[in-house]
């Protein structure tokens, strides 16, 4: 893999990273599937693993980890695809249940759209969530990447 794949790579990843910590707001009717979290403060550790295919070479990236934390309020406190995958992405075939969603998603970032899926579980009495999403496609003619995300968000309180 060349520098400027390995950098094109990183760079939709780190926006990929950083689209998780964006709650986007959603029309009333579609609030009265999906389950409610608790509001307030939640911190987010993302682990992100990735594997890239250029012609028969396949890099296995290091992990990347993030952690941050965001204040959700009560008008967004529900368990949408959105708290983690944002910006970029949209959603297919969403489903919920009283303790979780899965989605198809597809995420563009740096002109190339990776497609894959979304889990989501409220664990721990509303304390914990975490997910795992797949994400791949070609991201030029020749590489293609193949992503999973982990991610755990864990209550702390009020904001």
């Amino acid at each position: 893999m060349t520098a400027t794949h390995r950098a094109t790579t990183l760079s939709m990843i780190a926006a990929l990273m950083m689209a998780g910590t964006v709650l986007v707001a959603h029309a009333a009717q579609e609030r009265l599937t999906a389950p409610q979290i608790k509001a307030g403060k939640w911190e987010m550790s993302i682990v992100v693993s990735q594997s890239s295919t250029s012609g028969d070479v396949t890099t296995q990236m290091p992990e990347q980890t993030n952690t941050s934390s965001q204040c959700i309020s009560k008008d967004n406190a529900v368990l949408y695809p959105e708290f983690f995958l944002g910006a970029g992405c949209s959603f297919t075939d969403v489903s919920y249940t009283e303790t979780g969603m899965s989605a198809g998603a597809a995420c563009t970032s740096a002109g190339a759209t990776l497609t894959g899926f979304l889990s989501a579980t409220i664990r721990d009495k509303g304390d914990t969530i975490t997910s795992y999403a797949y994400l791949g496609g070609a991201i030029t003619e020749t590489v293609a990447v193949s992503t999973g995300i982990d991610t755990t968000a864990t209550y702390k309180g009020g904001c």
